[in-house]
């Protein structure tokens, strides 16, 4: 069930997998303990793009939910973030 991710929580989660937020298709990704990595998940005809907003803790949850917030309004008008000019993109890890 998605949680409203904060600082604190992200810190303190260690068990690998995948923690869903309360803002639609983000997610942390937890690799290890020391590696977690934001990512936006999107889906248009049928398939899947993940896109990476970056490492917790460089990017916190606030920047995380911008992000994911400027690209689901990409995906809503109809464009690929994927392949929008890169001063719209996000910064991939």
């Amino acid at each position: 069930m998605p949680v409203h991710i904060t600082t604190a929580h992200a810190t303190k989660v260690k068990v690998p997998g995948r923690i869903y937020d309360s803002h639609r298709g983000l997610h942390l990704w937890v690799k290890k303990p020391t590696q977690k990595y934001w990512v936006f998940r999107c889906s248009k005809g049928g398939k899947r793009t993940d896109i990476s907003l970056g490492a917790f803790p460089q990017v916190g949850p606030a920047l995380a939910r911008k992000k994911a917030s400027e690209l689901a309004e990409l995906y809503a008008q109809g464009l690929d973030p994927i392949m929008a000019d890169s001063s719209t993109r996000c910064n991939t890890v």
